[in-house]
């Protein structure tokens, strides 16, 4: 009966789209498909879906139809849904086999590359319905809950950044885009959540070398160059495992004895509890949507994560672009993690950089999958500052505000102004 209600649908809504689905969904029964056989050359003669008449008509029975409409009803979307995941998990298996049957010509990290893309380009192709019954009140995680990215006023103001949600942070070479994201990154740790930071540009050992300066409030060129004194390793020790450990009552203990080796605190720090809660750096020089899609889902699932930030957007691999800087490839990158955000549920922000010359240029365009926007304001060429000045280009379901915030450039720590 659900068969005849799908092809019932098709001829209503004169909807080729799935009688397309229909036909490779490998859904409906032996006489069904005879009728969908039917409908199927009646559209190759006629270049058109018949109406329920003419279909009547065509197998002489004027009866079809009759008995389901009530049934359907109520079962109509949801069986529309199934035939949508079937079709989609058609295309998907037929498309891996071609990509597998090919790939004894291309090495194996091209294949692995495909089976990603192919992956994530299902991701975004499928339907994502979702049913919501309005008679129905809301249930407690339906309401919009923001967590602070440590940014002074704008978390005042709007809360932060939400589960789904994509924030772009844009500005000029050299403004301090990725310090901010990193200390966002931080903020959102500190908070308890699992995190995540793809490097692109820059190797993961200076992503770390920032990290811990962050943390300790040590100067980062003497982390960086090894020049820490004793009394700054204790500082150094302390303070990392205040942030990423727990049970520390016995190693700051230790900490205070005197003439420990640095060996010495290695060890003993490497004996330490860590956190459930996890802050995983990647170093992915090469890094397409397809491996953001991936390290995204992966550790949702092994490690519930909250926040991720690629550093940075306009870098991301896209196989198709012939000009990496033009704005339609800026476009499909951030399209494309909007739907990594919305499909893992996770916060994402990403960094965009805009050259002096213009090149790479900010348009509106690529703000349409995006939920916040936040830019540094230019400053004249030589202008010696210690803030943060921003701005908010867009926000959904919030304020545009500028603020400000306070950067230290030995420790690379960021404030509020009145901290």
């Amino acid at each position: 009966m659900i068969e005849l209600s799908l092809l019932q649908y098709v001829l209503q809504h004169n909807d080729e789209m799935t009688l397309l689905k229909l036909d490779e969904s490998k859904f409906l029964d032996t006489k069904v498909k005879s009728y969908l056989t039917r409908i199927k050359e009646y559209k190759e003669k006629h270049d058109l879906i018949p109406t329920i008449e003419d279909f009547r008509a065509l197998i002489n029975n004027d009866k079809l139809f009759e008995d389901i409409t009530e049934i359907s009803e109520g079962l109509l979307p949801f069986y529309l849904e199934q035939v949508e995941e079937r079709y989609n998990k058609y295309n998907f298996f037929n498309n891996l086999y071609d990509i597998l049957n090919t790939s004894k010509e291309t090495v194996f990290g091209e294949t692995i590359s495909q089976v990603q893309e192919l992956l994530l380009d299902t991701q975004q192709e499928s339907s994502g319905i979702e049913e919501v019954d309005c008679s129905e009140p809301f249930e407690e995680e339906e309401f919009i809950t923001r967590l602070p990215l440590g940014l002074g006023k704008f978390d005042e103001i709007n809360g932060g950044l939400a589960a789904s949600e994509l924030a772009l942070l844009g500005g000029y070479r050299g403004q301090g885009k990725s310090i901010l994201a990193l200390h966002t990154a931080l903020n959102r740790f500190k908070a308890g959540k699992t995190v995540g930071f793809i490097s692109i540009e820059m190797r993961a050992s200076e992503v770390k070398f920032r990290l811990d300066a962050m943390v300790t409030g040590l100067p980062v060129k003497d982390i960086q160059f090894n020049k820490l004194t004793d009394d700054q390793l204790k500082l150094y020790f302390r303070k990392k495992s205040e942030f990423f450990c727990t049970d520390l009552q016995d190693f700051h203990n230790f900490l205070l004895k005197p003439n420990i080796s640095k060996l010495d605190m290695i060890k003993a720090y490497s004996t330490l509890k860590r956190k459930k809660n996890k802050f995983f750096l990647y170093d992915l020089p090469l890094c397409n949507l397809s491996d953001i899609n991936y390290l995204a889902n992966k550790l949702k699932k092994l490690h519930s994560l909250n926040y991720l930030v690629v550093d940075y957007l306009n870098i991301i691999k896209v196989p198709s672009a012939s000009d990496s800087i033009d704005w339609k490839v800026q476009l499909q990158r951030s399209e494309g993690l909007k739907t990594i955000a919305r499909s893992t549920d996770i916060s994402l922000l990403s960094p965009i950089q805009i050259s002096d010359e213009g090149v790479v240029k900010f348009a509106k365009a690529i703000e349409d999958p995006v939920d916040l926007s936040i830019f540094f304001q230019k400053t004249k060429s030589g202008d010696a500052t210690d803030n943060l000045n921003l701005y908010v280009s867009k926000i959904r379901n919030g304020t545009d505000i500028k603020f400000s915030l306070i950067f230290n450039k030995m420790n690379l720590r960021v404030s509020k102004l009145d901290e």
